[in-house]
């Protein structure tokens, strides 16, 4: 285990996880296959795995909670459309 953002335990937390995908990767929440794009091939990859347990993120789990659900797919579609240049609110 890592902790990215240097803060608390070595346990990555939610904060890491922007970090990461945010500053680091440059992407956001919903870009499964992390191209700066939230487009159809991220929902498929969503939608094949919906209410799947065990899940990462190439699977379409944006929450870290380790199921697919619904909480995942506001993800997308809160940004769906939306390029590296246009995320809003990634965190």
């Amino acid at each position: 285990m890592f902790n990215v953002a240097g803060q608390g335990d070595n346990t990555p937390d939610e904060a890491d996880f922007d970090l990461l995908i945010t500053d680091i990767l440059g992407s956001a929440r919903g870009d499964t296959d992390l191209n700066h794009l939230n487009n159809f091939s991220d929902f498929v990859a969503l939608s094949t795995n919906f209410n799947q347990t065990n899940s990462g993120w190439k699977e379409g789990n944006f929450t870290m909670d380790n199921v697919l659900n619904f909480e995942d797919f506001v993800e997308l579609a809160n940004r769906f459309g939306q390029t590296s240049t246009t995320f809003t609110g990634c965190s």
